[in-house]
């Protein structure tokens, strides 16, 4: 999974650097108003598969927590609401897998041949 660095600007005073997942800067934007969100282009890739989206659904609502006022859940404010918000957040995380896959170096021909190790001689 592909993480970005952003710089959020919580007041004047506070700013912090934080890596997340690419779904995950709308809600901080939701959170934090856009202008205090700022991508940074800085990217880590960790070995690990992309969340099913109810699952990573669920994760959001319990990381970020909900709209003091309304009780609304920030995700279900960015994304909509149950199986709207669902399949939303699943079209969000296909195209992060995409621009992952994107941004991934292309080899071909001989030199994807010899990049290739033999786990015998590891």
């Amino acid at each position: 999974m592909r993480y970005e660095q952003v710089k959020v600007k919580r007041d004047t005073q506070t700013a912090y650097n934080k890596l997340v997942l690419p779904w995950e800067i709308a809600i901080l934007e939701e959170i934090f108003e856009a202008g205090n969100v700022e991508r940074t282009d800085v990217f880590e890739t960790v070995a690990g598969e992309y969340p099913e989206a109810a699952i990573e659904f669920d994760r959001l609502v319990r990381a970020y927590g909900a709209d003091s006022k309304s009780g609304v859940p920030f995700v279900a404010t960015v994304y909509g609401d149950s199986a709207r918000g669902i399949r939303e957040l699943k079209r969000a995380i296909d195209e992060a897998r995409k621009a992952e896959a994107d941004a991934e170096p292309k080899v071909s021909g001989r030199r994807a041949k010899a990049q290739q190790v033999d786990p015998l001689t590891v």
